[in-house]
């Protein structure tokens, strides 16, 4: 996909996901770079500025950026009560915090996989392919 398809991607997601408040800057990047995980995808955001940069591997097809799109706005649908719940977590002592960051941050990530799935279906399985 061109960057201006991403682009146009983002925002049909953003808008039907109720984000159009947040600034969105797609970059596009060899896959290679974004993690050794294995992902296709990564988003970094900044919630109190409603500001979101997503890293999306540039060589993919439609449906899996899709996806790809999709899973990572769904983070920012989760941004607010994630960030709420990171700073009562930073109360806690250390033991305690690693734990809960660690529980809040699989929890995060299960919410955000159903929310893809619904929205994509199938497509939603290519998350960790190129």
């Amino acid at each position: 996909m061109t960057a201006s398809e991403v682009r146009d991607l983002i925002a049909t997601w953003q808008d039907r996901l109720g984000l159009r408040d947040w600034r969105i800057a797609p970059v596009l990047i060899p896959a290679s770079a974004i993690d050794d995980e294995g992902r296709v995808a990564r988003c970094y955001y900044w919630a109190e500025a409603l500001r979101a940069k997503l890293h999306l591997a540039a060589k993919c097809e439609a449906a899996t950026m899709e996806a790809n799109v999709v899973h990572e706005l769904a983070h920012l649908v989760m941004a607010e009560t994630v960030t709420i719940a990171k700073a009562a977590a930073n109360q806690l002592g250390p033991d305690a915090r690693a734990l809960t960051l660690e529980l809040l941050e699989a929890a995060d990530e299960r919410a955000v996989r159903r929310w893809e799935r619904c929205l994509c279906g199938a497509a939603a399985d290519s998350y960790f392919r190129e």
